[in-house]
């Protein structure tokens, strides 16, 4: 190759170069990605697993909500009864 031709030789060739240490940097984060990589698509999986677990709750026994709910409004009518009664003594005792 003394004809004149170019030849790329290591030192000529930046990509042929030897690893240096910007390359293990390189590779530290390329390392430090893959882990974040990893631990997101876990939390994802996490994720819709959540979902799924919930939606089965949410769905799960609609009589029991049926049942919460009346109960929630039959208490919410006796406290309001509750605190108009006690407002009707309180104005009997101010006269």
């Amino acid at each position: 190759m003394e004809d004149g031709s170019t030849q790329n030789t290591r030192n000529d060739n930046p990509f042929l170069a030897e690893p240096t240490k910007p390359m293990s940097e390189l590779e530290t984060m390329q390392q430090q990605h893959d882990e974040k990589l990893s631990r997101t698509e876990e939390l994802k999986g996490k994720k819709e697993a959540m979902m799924v677990e919930l939606e089965k709750k949410k769905n799960e026994n609609p009589e029991k909500m049926k049942g919460f709910n009346e109960l929630s409004e039959k208490y919410n009518n006796r406290r309001d009864q509750l605190f108009s009664l006690l407002a009707e003594r309180s104005k009997e005792n101010k006269k």
